[in-house]
């Protein structure tokens, strides 16, 4: 078994299909992009509340006490890049200037793609 430094249990892929709703998102495989302000709007943080218990038979206490206490839309999309990472996904954020105000939008995306532009079929020719 390996070790964590944030979490006693690895959260299911199950728990964290369900999760991932509470930002907008349909499922984990979802590539539509939110930012903070979209959280507000959609109370995120009033939804995150039906997850802290479950979060917390997962999390180190210590690290429980430092991400889940005190909660800000900042802090939740932390948690959300720290669980989706042990499923080989991870949380993509792009500067973007919306109404003249510098806005993080977020997005997740799979961490075992492909790179597209590598070439499997170049030859190598020794002398």
């Amino acid at each position: 078994m390996k070790r964590n430094q944030l979490f006693k249990l690895e959260p299911s892929i199950d728990f964290v299909k369900e999760f991932v709703k509470i930002f907008g998102l349909k499922d984990i495989n979802d590539t539509r992009k939110f930012s903070r302000d979209s959280l507000v709007n959609i109370n995120t943080l009033d939804k995150f509340d039906l997850y802290k218990e479950e979060l917390k038979k997962y999390y180190i206490p210590c690290k429980y006490d430092k991400y889940v206490t005190n909660l800000n839309e900042k802090k939740i999309v932390t948690i959300l890049r720290q669980i989706v990472k042990l499923h080989d996904y991870k949380v993509t954020s792009q500067e973007k200037y919306i109404d003249g105000k510098k806005t993080l939008l977020y997005s997740l995306e799979s961490d075992t793609q492909i790179d597209d532009h590598i070439n499997y079929n170049l030859k190598v020719i020794e002398f």
